[in-house]
């Protein structure tokens, strides 16, 4: 008896009994009970066969039973749990699902688990509010699989891809998925799955340069592939991803079926912070539709907000709070406006994001200037455009410029105000 005969043995008798299993329905019609017994007592080598039937019987790889190496399926399910972990509210646990894995994939030395465990915990950072960590985890991510062919790479892309566009860093964000699209057309690998994810990642970051033309097609390419990925997951961010860009190009039905389809999903998976998310895309949609209901606006982003609450959401609530106060402050509520927007500075992670912070010093502005209080609502606004500038947000920029000679020009400088519509202009100039 040889010690990987025993090894093997052992691997067999754990995994049966701990799924309940006797010899018999182990070894099934192919098999008899006594050539399982001298398998799991180390007298016989089981030959390829006979473990992959074996593997399959128990519902794990071969690998399983040759070399002990842990399922690639079972931990990949760990991944999705951990997924599911977080969107129900348990951070914790979460990470310490997805350390689990990687820890197991840097033990046996699986670069492709461990690369996909990092794009889970760029994932968990950034709903957790650390998007430079996100960063990282991701651009780790794509280094492991350099040598991999580029469908593999797509996801870790595409999560680079969404956090340089919530740093402000929108340019780079379009240039790392148009690359990865590149790459893909020139090694003539069509992958469905990545180019899905890349042209969905692509909408957002079009979108705020103030290409709606691109963003639509990107739109329209992502929704076209998603017969042929069945990853019911990757299938709902898709279409929630989309949504904006189907509104951008005033499509509202599109957009307000892409949300449906993706909270449809959501709702299967039971992934209840993805859920928020759609509350707060159909919020976006009413509010910025050719006939806007703020109402059903406030209802829709007030919904998700107390969902981020339930399942400690910190930086989406943050950010959808954001968005929530300038749709109050639109509707005449000053002081519950002013409320939501004073809770902004309990959020570090937003008031980092030089586009989010932006928001926020725009609305403040606003409603100084709703009240009459001039000078106040010049320094907000100001510091919005400068915040605007540095995070790429070009149309933010130019329309801030626009409420800038707004109250210029009510406070009675008709010069700085003509500057300001000046301005406006040629921000809307550098929209390429």
């Amino acid at each position: 008896m040889t010690t990987s005969d025993a090894d093997v043995g052992a691997r067999l008798r754990a995994l049966r009994t701990g799924q309940g299993l006797t010899q018999r329905e182990l070894a099934g019609d192919r098999y008899t009970t006594a050539f399982v017994s001298s398998i799991e007592a180390g007298r016989r080598q089981p030959s390829s066969d006979a473990l992959e039937h074996f593997a399959n019987q128990l519902g794990v790889d071969p690998e399983v039973l040759r070399d002990g190496r842990p399922s690639t399926a079972v931990l990949e399910l760990a991944l999705a749990e951990a997924r599911h972990t977080q969107a129900v509210g348990d951070t914790t646990l979460a990470r310490e699902q997805i350390d689990e894995v990687l820890g197991l994939a840097i033990e046996h030395e699986l670069p492709v688990l461990r690369s996909q465990a990092l794009v889970a915990l760029g994932f968990w950072a950034l709903r957790s509010g650390d998007v430079r960590g996100s960063l990282a985890h991701y651009e780790e991510a794509e280094k492991l699989l350099v040598d991999q062919p580029e469908p593999a790479r797509a996801l870790a892309v595409a999560g680079q891809a969404r956090c340089l566009r919530i740093l402000g860093d929108v340019r780079r964000s379009v240039m790392v998925v148009e690359r990865a699209l590149d790459e893909l057309e020139r090694a003539g690998l069509p992958d469905p799955l990545a180019l899905m994810v890349l042209h969905a990642q692509a909408v957002p970051a079009y979108m705020d340069l103030g290409l709606s033309r691109k963003a639509e097609a990107a739109a329209e390419t992502a929704l076209g592939l998603a017969a042929q990925v069945p990853d019911p997951l990757r299938q709902a961010d898709m279409y929630r991803a989309v949504a904006r860009g189907f509104l951008d190009g005033n499509r509202v039905p599109q957009a307000r079926q892409a949300v449906a389809r993706a909270q449809e999903l959501y709702d299967q998976l039971d992934l209840r912070t993805d859920v928020g998310h759609c509350y707060w895309a159909r919020g976006w949609i009413y509010e910025h539709s050719a006939t806007a209901n703020l109402a059903s606006a406030r209802r829709q982003l007030e919904t998700a907000r107390q969902i981020f609450i339930e399942t400690g959401s910190r930086f989406d609530e943050g950010l959808v709070t954001v968005e929530l106060a300038d749709i109050v402050r639109r509707l005449g509520a000053f002081d519950r406006a002013r409320a939501l927007i004073a809770d902004i500075q309990d959020y570090p992670e937003v008031v980092a994001l030089p586009g989010a912070y932006a928001e926020v010093e725009r609305c403040l502005g606003l409603i100084a200037a709703d009240e009459g209080e001039y000078p106040r609502a010049l320094t907000h606004l100001e510091r919005a455009i400068a915040l605007f500038r540095q995070a790429e947000e070009l149309l933010h920029e130019a329309r801030t410029y626009r409420h800038l000679g707004d109250v210029r020009s009510a406070a009675g400088d008709a010069d700085g105000a003509t500057r300001a519509y000046r301005d406006g202009l040629t921000a809307l100039d550098r929209v390429s």
